[in-house]
């Protein structure tokens, strides 16, 4: 019985959901920061569709957007850094 109760915590621990966070509102985000956040890759794709940009690894880099917030940290694409999208730890980030 203690080695079933043992395994049965065990599965639950594992399968316990990993909640994304969202983006603070007000504040820019590069791209990549955004996907380090979780879960805004289809919110990055459909910002740079409507942008009419196609979504490639380099765009994400350098890519900036700002936070409009709400309930799923909506964002919007701002513009595309010509070198590289920073981060300003903790605060906004910048090209």
């Amino acid at each position: 019985m203690v080695k079933i109760l043992a395994v049965v915590a065990a599965l639950s621990a594992a399968v316990v959901p990993v909640a994304a966070d969202n983006c603070t509102r007000g504040l820019y985000y590069c791209g990549w920061l955004l996907l380090q956040i979780g879960g805004y890759f289809p919110q990055i794709d459909d910002a740079f569709h409507n942008a009419g940009l196609a979504t490639s690894r380099d765009h994400v880099n350098r890519g900036l957007f700002y936070c409009v917030g709400g309930n799923n940290g909506d964002i919007r694409f701002v513009t595309l850094c010509d070198a590289v999208c920073r981060d300003a730890d903790g605060g906004n980030s910048f090209c």
